[in-house]
């Protein structure tokens, strides 16, 4: 009851519900009934034109229904930084909302989309159909520090993760692992024009950094949004290692506030936020985002 209600909280608070509350509990009492009488798939928009299919059994794509954009501040950045040429990496894609939002606004410019596990990438490849997008690329692969392979879980719905030396999953799939660096030059991704890189990757995201070099030291770089949480602890890294591997090289910690159309310095770590936008240049980064609004 108590997670129901969370939820519920989460659903009427969220920006795109606010002033339309009544709506949004109509679609959660829906759709609760038709995952579990009906029990197919439906497809939705879940922002403007684009398309998701939902799922009863994937959680995460439920929030397409109940919030539209999951992530409000994040999306609504990556929707108002992006232009058309500029080349999107979504490392821990899932079923591609931040990936269609990028390919939404990108120019037909390439977008990368990494979903290891076979659900999700299989979702993903469909909804890119849905969707009739050419230029979202999905590669089936885990990220990492460097050339491998790991066990992936297969049954923790929206926490699925590669096993670390304290786990052992009882449903895994093996998947290859490889290094952001060399993976976007064997698919002759152009470095210089990628200007965002997403990374959620339930813990992993200080691996995925440590095989990202090539990119983490361009000047001035890409910009990079990252899930920063305890979750790291369980491969040997955590928020505040994270936090500082990215300002011991000259980035700039920040969060944006999508109603103020706003960015703000970031101390962390805040257990209560999760993304965290790291960039070289904040001061043209802002003037970028005001340009999204004034054009």
């Amino acid at each position: 009851m108590a997670r129901r209600l969370a939820l519920l909280s989460l659903i009427l608070d969220h920006p795109l519900n606010r002033r339309h509350r009544v709506r949004a509990l109509a679609r959660w009492f829906a759709w609760q009934g038709w995952k579990v009488i009906v029990r197919r798939p439906i497809t939705i928009k879940f922002w403007r034109e684009l398309r998701v299919r939902v799922y009863p059994d994937w959680p995460y794509s439920w929030t397409a229904i109940y919030l539209g954009l999951t992530e409000y501040d994040d999306m609504m950045f990556t929707l108002r930084y992006l232009r058309p040429g500029d080349t999107f990496v979504d490392v821990g894609a899932n079923i591609g909302f931040y990936s269609f939002l990028a390919a939404s606004v990108n120019g037909a410019a390439p977008v990368l989309a990494y979903e290891p596990h076979p659900t999700a990438s299989e979702r993903l490849r469909e909804n890119i159909a849905i969707n009739s997008f050419d230029n979202v690329r999905v590669r089936q692969v885990a990220v990492g520090d460097i050339p491998d392979e790991g066990r992936l879980s297969t049954d923790l719905m929206d926490q699925n993760r590669l096993e670390s030396t304290h786990e052992s999953f009882q449903n895994a799939v093996v998947v290859p692992i490889v290094t952001l660096d060399a993976d976007l030059t064997e698919q002759g991704v152009d470095l210089a024009t990628i200007r965002l890189v997403k990374i959620d990757t339930e813990g992993f995201e200080a691996k995925v950094i440590a095989g990202a070099q090539s990119l983490l030291d361009a000047d001035p770089g890409p910009v990079w949004l990252v899930e920063l949480t305890w979750l790291g602890r369980r491969y040997g890294s955590d928020a505040a290692a994270m936090h500082r591997f990215f300002t011991d090289r000259g980035y700039r910690a920040l969060r944006y506030l999508a109603a103020e159309n706003r960015l703000f310095p970031y101390d962390g770590p805040d257990p209560e936020h999760e993304n965290v936008i790291f960039a070289r240049q904040p001061d043209q980064l802002a003037l970028r985002l005001e340009s999204a609004l004034a054009g």
